[in-house]
């Protein structure tokens, strides 16, 4: 069966060589071809008949290539790093973040533009190079107010998890196509592949067309998929499972990389307001050590999961042939540990600190590989984050900053009492509820509610928010789009998309956090939250240090300046300074 799958793998590359005709699954072709259609309000007319022609003609015509369009072009997403992490600690990077900063081009001014910086939003910007007022991902959730319900940003009940069990995944809910399914049809063959611990990391990043996407389940210890890209996992990821890599890192016990001077940048490694008062010093003690066969949810907050996802890495060029022949292919790899750990620790941390400098020399293990299998003009890497974070309030408090950890309780306190009032102003005798999220309120009136009136309770329960003392503004979705200039304003445009963005967005201080104790988060459009690495490296990259403001929507048309993909209909710009 291995041998088998190998081989009709190997046909497929050499269709791309022109040696054979190129297999697909009949139900993803199926589903490919309504994917085409479904982007013809994204490319305009001219192109959009182009795509047209992709379901039953010939492939749309790529834009003339870049003079060194990469055989890979591998982007990496750290979750969860504001940019201090990556200045903090520069002269204690020897690995790939070194050769990164020493080698490629640096953008020192590079952040998310828009106001609710989740890990989903995050990613999907990445990819698409378009906002989430574009592609529609607002947030990891958004209330589905017809229902009550939440509705994940990857979540497919039509599309069970393959090789695990749980929820359906797909990338059904985002709104435009992600890079790699640019790459797809101005490439014909090009091989396109996410690997991220996060579910919705991966997806996001793979898109509608990709090949693959793969993530980690922490109820198990083994990397999954959906129905939406296969029917069954594929022998290289099953065998990865079964290699026991994973448990063999799981009996590893996490003790500090460097001597305890490199530290002290850091804050002192006992504090009791992290990971919520509990084993808050090193050394930590191994995932199986502590949990036994269960480990997997306490290894994920561990620096081996990186690790564990670059060797994924590595299997998937091998299975995939990435890199195999001049058509160019994409991977991208998202890096989650950071986050795990960052949630319960916090950025000044010796744990976030340890972790970084692991990952350093993780990522550049894996580049010295990258230069052996292609040369080191032979790619092309970028890294960035898909938000950043604020410092647990305690911390920056002690610190002298006006920092406090708001209670959420004392926030709905404020909206039930104001709601109940404007509603009986208006005559409302029907029930109307409000949902807090972190970064906003979702109310859900009466559809028989006249639009004015219901404008004028959303602007009750607005003002009544605006009068907590921790509460810096609130703006509504009406205020938004009757286009108010107000501070922040247009990153709050930019997370606005109908039926999904809040009623209400809510901007708390710039040091607080509205959240229960013992983790921190990372909510609101300040720079903590939104400034983030983006670096390139590769024989098309010019090396430099770049100044200027540009943003993480820049990246995707970035790529495919580099790759020969026709306009995206993208949000940003190329960043042409740092290409040869």
């Amino acid at each position: 069966m291995d041998d088998g799958r190998i081989r009709g793998h190997r046909r497929i590359r050499g269709a791309r060589e022109g040696t054979g005709t190129p297999w697909k699954p009949k139900k993803l072709r199926e589903r490919q071809c309504l994917g085409h259609l479904r982007w013809l309000r994204y490319f305009g007319t001219a192109v959009g008949a182009a795509l047209v022609g992709t379901v039953a003609g010939p492939a749309l015509s790529p834009a003339p290539a870049h003079s060194q369009t990469p055989r890979v072009t591998v982007v990496v997403v750290v979750d969860q790093m504001p940019v201090h992490l990556l200045e903090r600690f520069d002269d204690l990077y020897v690995g790939g973040l070194r050769r990164l900063l020493d080698e490629g081009a640096v953008f020192t001014r590079a952040r998310h533009r828009h106001g609710i910086p989740h890990t989903g939003p995050g990613h999907a910007t990445l990819a698409t190079g378009t906002h989430p007022s574009a592609h529609g991902i607002v947030s990891n959730n958004w209330l589905d107010r017809a229902t009550g319900a939440w509705t994940y940003a990857a979540g497919d009940s039509g599309h069970p998890i393959v090789g695990g069990a749980g929820e359906g995944r797909s990338p059904g809910l985002l709104e435009r196509p992600a890079l790699g399914t640019h790459l797809k049809r101005a490439h014909p063959g090009a091989r396109v592949i996410a690997i991220s611990p996060k579910d919705r990391s991966a997806i996001l990043t793979a898109g509608h067309d990709a090949d693959g996407a793969y993530w980690f389940d922490a109820g198990t210890g083994r990397w999954v998929t959906s129905a939406w890209y296969r029917q069954e996992l594929p022998d290289w990821v099953a065998a990865f499972n079964a290699s026991g890599r994973a448990d063999s890192l799981a009996r590893r016990e996490w003790t500090p990389l460097r001597d305890d001077r490199a530290y002290l940048r850091s804050r002192a490694d006992e504090a009791p307001y992290e990971n919520n008062g509990e084993d808050t010093t090193f050394p930590h003690d191994a995932p199986a050590a502590r949990q036994g066969s269960g480990w997997a949810p306490g290894f994920v907050a561990t620096p081996w999961l990186d690790e564990l996802t670059l060797d994924l890495a590595r299997a998937a060029f091998d299975a995939e042939d990435l890199g195999g022949d001049a058509t160019p292919d994409l991977l991208w790899i998202g890096l989650s540990a950071g986050d795990f750990i960052g949630h319960a620790f916090g950025p000044w941390s010796r744990e976030v600190q340890d972790a970084m400098l692991r990952l350093d020399r993780a990522l550049g293990a894996f580049l010295s590989d990258l230069d052996g299998r292609l040369g080191s003009e032979g790619y092309v890497v970028a890294l960035s984050a898909d938000h950043g974070v604020v410092p647990m309030p305690e911390w920056a408090h002690a610190e002298g900053l006006d920092a406090r950890r708001v209670d959420r309780e004392s926030l709905t306190a404020l909206i039930r009492p104001a709601l109940d009032r404007a509603a009986a102003a208006e005559g409302v005798t029907e029930p109307v509820l409000a949902q807090l999220a972190y970064t906003g309120v979702y109310l859900r009136l009466p559809g028989s509610l006249a639009a004015d009136a219901a404008g004028r309770v959303t602007a009750a329960v607005a003002q009544a928010l605006r009068n907590h003392p921790r509460v810096a503004d609130t703006l509504t979705d009406a205020e938004l789009a009757a286009g108010t200039s107000r501070p922040f304003s247009e990153a709050f445009r930019r997370s606005r998309f109908a039926g999904r963005s809040p009623d209400i967005f809510l901007l708390g201080r710039e040091h607080d956090l509205i959240a229960g104790p013992g983790i921190t988060a990372h909510l609101s459009p300040y720079d903590h939250d939104v400034r983030v690495p983006l670096l390139l490296m590769g024989g098309a990259v010019r090396p430099g240090r770049f100044g200027r403001d540009v943003a993480t929507v820049d990246l995707a048309p970035t790529l495919a300046r580099l790759l020969g993909i026709p306009d995206g209909n993208f949000d940003g710009a190329a960043l042409e300074e740092a290409l040869r």
